[in-house]
């Protein structure tokens, strides 16, 4: 969520299937476009998606598909919960969410910051517009430069 970005709710629906690894490179798939993961995040994330904890209730299915498991069988952790213990680690998922967007818009035109992020482009422009990116010659920029 801090590095980039994402709402609880979409990081407590991220699925194992989500990650993937080649070779050395962990990959995250939020939107159309995989991001890579840099360390030490891509071992974390990697030993998460690897780790099967078994629900131990009556009727409870043996794996599960998410990466951070609910009490309830067969469902993730809620959003929540999961901001629940944030806070007791001492962050603040709002607040957090907000800076990393921020930083993130004003690094990467809005075009760029939508894809991957699975985020909308009037979302990702007004992100961007807020953080003070100006983008509106990036084309010709680049143009220019090859």
């Amino acid at each position: 969520m801090v590095l980039y970005g994402q709402q609880l709710s979409r990081i407590v629906g991220l699925t194992r299937d989500q990650i993937t690894t080649t070779g050395n490179i962990t990959r995250l798939h939020l939107g159309t476009t995989p991001i890579d993961i840099p360390p030490p995040l891509d071992a974390l994330l990697t030993s998460l998606a690897h780790q099967r904890r078994p629900y131990r209730g009556v009727g409870s299915p043996a794996q599960s598909p998410w990466l951070l498991t609910g009490l309830d069988p067969g469902r993730p952790l809620t959003a929540y919960q999961l901001g629940q213990r944030l806070q007791r680690a001492g962050i603040q998922p709002n607040r957090a969410r907000r800076a990393s967007l921020a930083h993130l818009a004003g690094q990467l035109p809005a075009a760029m910051l939508a894809r991957p992020l699975n985020i909308a482009p009037t979302t990702a422009v007004r992100w961007v517009n807020t953080a003070g990116g100006d983008w509106n010659n990036y084309a010709a920029q680049l143009a220019r430069q090859r």
